[in-house]
């Protein structure tokens, strides 16, 4: 698996309240683990902490569901590295769609490698 970023948009304008959700992650190689590690580069101003973290569990529930042929993905840094929220339109909801679009198109573009392993 390589490194690659990848942008998720859930945005969406309605007669009443919107969706508004948009984050940039960064995946790549997690040496020496099995595990999945996340990371939040941002600010407060940038991207409040409750959406932070339903962003994260997005990306950790579409990893653990596999992105190709339903195999989890493991050994992977995930990296937040940008993200936007709209005062009134933007919920937590909206952050886990948008974390689960950009995780799955970021590990699309890394090219992951399927190991398969003896039981």
């Amino acid at each position: 698996m390589g490194t690659a970023e990848a942008t998720g948009r859930y945005v969406k304008q309605t007669c009443g309240p919107g969706i508004f959700a948009i984050v940039r992650l960064r995946v790549e190689p997690l040496a020496g683990s099995d595990g999945v590690e996340f990371i939040n580069t941002l600010s407060e101003e940038i991207l409040p902490s409750e959406f932070v973290k339903f962003t994260e569990q997005g990306v950790r529930q579409t990893l653990a569901q596999g992105i190709q042929e339903g195999v989890p993905v493991v050994a992977v840094r995930v990296t937040l590295v940008d993200g936007r929220y709209h005062e009134v339109d933007s919920r937590q909801r909206d952050f886990e769609v948008a974390g689960a679009l950009a995780v799955k198109e970021a590990v699309r573009q890394a090219q992951p490698i399927v190991i398969e392993l003896d039981k």
